[in-house]
């Protein structure tokens, strides 16, 4: 790998020179380059998401009690936002309340981390206000497994683990 970076380097270092810029931004460019080949910054094509809220502390409330982690709240641009739990570094996402956010059935379906087995989560679901729309189902040996359920907001959601 390094005589690739090398190789890639001295050719970017001389387009980098004919066009003015210095062998050091060239250089910075194939480390990016290398980075967004071989899964870095861009390993995932989603990197934000925003779950639309009419009742931010209900929202909460419910993910804390079916994610079993807490969830930071503030404001942002006018925007009322609670942060959902994240281990290290990844996709990350938050509810939201405020104009522009509105709850649906009809809008894209997330699927949230079940951890090692999505019926730990799922089992809160319903006890947490939500409601169970399709059960743990076997997706196949390779994928996992999933489940729906409607947020006490009235999103469409879903679960999803490989046990």
């Amino acid at each position: 790998m390094f005589n690739n970076i090398s190789r890639l380097s001295n050719k970017f270092t001389v387009i980098g020179t004919i066009i003015g810029f210095s062998a050091s931004i060239a250089l910075l460019s194939v480390i990016i380059l290398l980075l967004l080949m071989n899964g870095g910054p861009m390993a995932n094509l989603i990197n934000w998401f925003e779950i639309p809220v009419a009742n931010i502390e209900r929202a909460s409330k419910f993910y804390a009690e079916v994610l079993g982690g807490e969830l930071n709240q503030m404001e942002m641009m006018g925007t009322k936002m609670a942060f959902l739990p994240m281990d290290g570094e990844g996709v990350g996402g938050s509810l939201c309340q405020g104009d522009g956010y509105k709850p649906t059935t009809d809008g894209a379906k997330i699927y949230l981390n079940g951890g090692e087995d999505l019926n730990t989560p799922l089992s809160k679901v319903e006890k947490a206000g939500g409601k169970i729309v399709m059960p743990k189902t076997k997706i196949n040996d390779e994928i996992g497994y999933m489940a729906f359920f409607v947020d006490t907001e009235g999103n469409n959601m879903a679960f999803h683990s490989s046990k």
